[in-house]
Parts: structure tokens; sequence; C-alpha cells
């Protein structure tokens, strides 16, 4: 080699032979790592779309909202005397409570956000078969009066596991395989963090101290829509509502062949909310000219009144939207929509419970105009320190 020639740094077959072995673990790295996910996510099967996984244990109390919508069948094969679901107003009901108020063991809160006609009715269709089960409680807002067809995220994820084959690996996910080593080693389908989420969920600031919120409702309410309180020049006949045709009856039916009694209930918001509505945009609902309140009942009598054309006998109806102990106090909120305090959530509960403002032939005609002396009712009101 001649004085000043670069060293050569060819190593030749040889010693590219002799670097696999530090090469190649670190290379199947990622893949024995995916497939240990897959053997775990077959063998637990937390989502319980295959025949051979584990039998579905889950831990009493609220998922995160996205892992919700995927559980709806593994919960529907667990024994369970009562079931809640609906949107993000039924939500915030811890299944204790619900156990706890109407004296159930075994409770589930299913709720997501946003659900809407197309995927409620493959849901409830599903839970209503739940073994064991005595009572569904179905919490009906404004977005079921949609017939457009949409489906948000959360709904979407609730079809496609309900709808998923052996190899679709919905549960292909780490935080799932994360929960699923749990249920193996520990017995339930949960984890550290999940459970960490749930104590420290609580919204513990209500309405009243948001004073942004608070000056929305003093716009709405003390500059209010012109419309407020204009009867809607045209509603639409009954059986136009998807949620009545795809939702209520099919699921109603099953309900009664099944034994379970299903209660119906429109969630209690504050009065001034209506005026908030009135004036501002409400994206998640189907709304038509004049008072957006006086459409919600009438989308609310006519699941009354299909109930009772269909002798759904199984199914009640409770108004407890009329319920001013719970709806006049804003303190009873976490914004203009959500419940907050559980003492308001149990009086909700025994309401339905009770019968208290359950529709019956004798009272749904009276039902508009209950509602219409409600919203006027705050008329006069302002946010603390406005008037």
């Amino acid at each position: 080699m001649a004085y000043g020639s670069p060293r050569s740094n060819y190593r030749g077959p040889i010693g590219k032979l002799a670097a696999l072995p530090l090469f190649l673990p670190i290379a199947l790295l990622p893949f024995v790592g995916g497939l240990l996910m897959c053997v775990v996510a077959l063998v637990v099967d937390p989502y319980d779309v295959r025949p051979w996984g584990m039998a579905p244990r889950n831990a009493e109390g609220v998922y995160p909202q996205d892992e919700t919508p995927n559980l709806i069948k593994a919960f529907s094969s667990e024994q369970h005397e009562a079931i809640m679901f609906g949107g993000s107003t039924s939500m915030p009901f811890p299944s204790r409570l619900i156990a706890d108020t109407l004296n159930y063991k075994r409770v589930a809160n299913l709720s997501y956000s946003l659900p809407t006609p197309r995927d409620t009715g493959p849901v409830l269709r599903q839970l209503v078969r739940t073994p064991g089960l005595r009572r569904l409680l179905i919490d009906v807002d404004h977005s079921q009066m949609r017939n457009d067809g949409a489906t948000f995220v959360t709904g979407r994820t609730a079809l496609s596991v309900l709808n998923a084959r052996w190899f679709d690996m919905p549960d292909f996910k780490t935080p799932t395989v994360q929960a699923s080593i749990h249920r193996i080693i520990d017995g339930t389908y949960d984890s550290p963090e999940w459970r960490s989420l749930r104590s420290n969920s609580a919204d513990t600031q209500s309405l009243i101290d948001k004073p942004d919120l608070l000056m929305t409702l003093d716009d709405a309410v003390s500059r209010p829509a012109p419309d407020i309180f204009t009867a809607p020049r045209t509603l639409p006949p009954c059986d136009s509502f998807t949620f009545i045709r795809d939702v209520l009856l099919p699921v109603g039916r099953e309900a009664q062949v099944q034994g379970v009694t299903v209660d119906i209930f429109f969630p209690p918001m504050p009065y001034q909310t209506y005026w908030n509505w009135q004036k501002n945009d409400v994206f998640f609902g189907s709304w038509g000219n004049g008072a957006r309140y006086l459409q919600l009942v009438h989308f609310h009598q006519c699941i009354f009144r299909a109930v009772v054309v269909a002798k759904l006998s199984a199914v009640r109806v409770n108004a407890t939207d009329l319920d001013t102990a719970i709806a006049s106090h804003l303190e009873n909120y976490r914004d203009s929509v959500h419940l907050i305090r559980s003492d308001a959530m149990a009086r909700l509960l025994r309401d339905i419970d009770s019968g208290r403002f359950r529709l019956t032939i004798d009272n749904v005609d009276r039902y508009p105009g209950e509602m219409a002396a409600r919203v006027r009712s705050v008329a006069g009101w302002r946010a603390p320190g406005q008037g």
C-alpha cells in the first residue's frame, strides 16, 4: 500500500455475513411485536368477534368514549340486569349510581357520543338480547331526529365491530392489547390508564361557574330569535322519522319477545338552552321552521303514538325534560346540556322508575303546552351580574 492512500473499508462477503446476527434481531423486532399483538388479540378476543376467544370480562364503570362503541357486543355477551344507552347526555351516569338507584346488581352504561338512528338500531337490537336483561334505558336526544342516514365516528366504530369477521382484527391496537394482557393476568379487560381516566374524569365545575357559557345563554334569552315561540308551519309526519321505523319498532318488538322493559326518556336540559338553540345553529338535529323545542316535542309525541299504535306494551315513554327540579337549576349542569351532579342524575332515574313524567293517552296532547310554559318561564332570566 502506498503511503497516504486511504484505508479500505471493504469487508467482503464474509464480513457482511458476520454482521447479519446483529442486524436480523433488530429488523425482526417490529414483526415479532406485531405477531405477539395478534396472538393476544386472537386469544382474548376483547370485542367478542370470534367463536374461540376468552369469555368477556369487562370492568364496571365507563370506558374511554372511543372504546365504548367497540364493546357493545362484548357487554351484550355478559349477564346484565339493566343497560343504559344514549348519547352524551347519558354518558355521565355511573353504572353504580344506576344500579343503586334502581336496585339492580349488574348494570352497564354503554352510551357514546353522537349516536344516530343508523347505528342506534343495530346497537339496541344487539343489547336487547343481553342475557338476564330486565330493563333497557334509552336516552333519546335531538340527534335521533335525523333522517339523513348520517353516522359519526363513534357510530361507525360500533357498526364495524358488530359486523366484524374474525379476521378483520378491529382489536389490533396497542391500548386494546394492553387491556387484553390485563384480562389474562388479572381477569378483567381494563388498564391502569383507563382506570385513571375514570377516577379523574369528573368535571367538578358547573355551568354557573363558566361565565362564557352563561353569557351565551344570556344573549340568547335577552335578545332572542324572533321565532322562539312561533308554531312550526308544518311538521313532518310521524312515519317519516327513521328512528321510529328502524329503531323503536324493531327494538320494541324484540323487547316484548325477550321480556325486557324499555324505558325511553328525554334528557332534561336548562330551559335557557332552547332559546340558544333557536338563535344559534344546532348541527346535530333536523330542524324545520318555527320553534325548535316544539319540533322536538312533536318528535317525542310521535314516538309515544307509534308505541300505542304498534301495541308495544314493553315500551314506556318518559317526558323527563319536563322536570323543573332538574332543568331549572343550572348548577346541575356541566354546560348547557350535560348533567354533572349525581343527585340530579339520581332524581332523573327515580322519575323514570316512578313514572312521574310518563306519557299517556290522557296527557300526551298537553305536552307541547307544558314545555312551552317552561321555556317561557326563563324569559326574564339574566346571567349573574347582567341585570
